[in-house]
């Protein structure tokens, strides 16, 4: 009998036992699942301060290309892109806003051509039905007296890959990436300032 009962006791002792372990099991894994949600919170949260005030988009690779200049000279963008600071301006020889750019970029070549990988003028893009090829080209330069190559892109399509529409544009290449660009119109000192900005500084000092 005495034996019984201690059996008796002892599953009773083990049913209460496993109920508590249950019972805590149960608290534990509310527990879990309640630091989980919090952590997850965190998580977004500190993902969108991160993206909304932090993360900047990694600049964009120049469009590739090969192309011929007024004179006959072959250049290929690797040349110019891979190192150093390019400057390139997409224009047409008919717009009155690339014909008042001349002078300020006449300008700019003189004062820094030495500390430039390259110094660059592409046309043969359409404005409205007349489309720019290598004679008018060359006439806009030697009208203007630019002292850098002027290249036809025979394809008419390398402007618009770098999502411009509207004449002058630009872009400004370091070490292979474009790391300014602009469309309209600049004076000579807002040309110069963007060159300083990014290491590239006048032979005059």
């Amino acid at each position: 009998m005495a034996s019984k009962r201690r059996r008796k006791q002892l599953l009773k002792q083990d049913r209460v036992l496993e109920q508590r372990m249950d019972q805590r099991r149960e608290a534990f894994s509310d527990v879990t699942q309640k630091i989980g949600v919090v952590v997850l919170v965190l998580l977004l949260v500190g993902a969108g301060v991160w993206y909304f005030f932090i993360y900047e988009p990694g600049a964009e690779r120049p469009e590739p290309w090969q192309l011929q200049d007024t004179e006959g000279t072959w250049h290929d963008s690797d040349d110019y892109y891979k190192s150093g600071v390019t400057l390139v301006e997409f224009f047409h020889s008919k717009c009155s806003h690339c014909n008042q750019q001349a002078q300020p970029l006449n300008n700019l070549h003189l004062d820094y051509r030495d500390n430039l990988s390259g110094f660059l003028s592409i046309g043969g893009f359409k404005l409205g039905s007349n489309q720019d090829n290598m004679q008018s080209i060359n006439d806009f330069r030697n009208s203007h007296g630019s002292g850098w190559p002027h290249l036809y892109d025979t394809s008419g399509g390398l402007m618009s890959k770098h999502d411009f529409s509207h004449y002058p544009s630009f872009i400004l290449v370091k070490d292979g990436y474009v790391v300014w660009d602009h469309s309209g119109k600049l004076s000579e000192k807002e040309l110069a300032a963007v060159l300083e900005q990014h290491g590239v500084h006048s032979k005059f000092g």
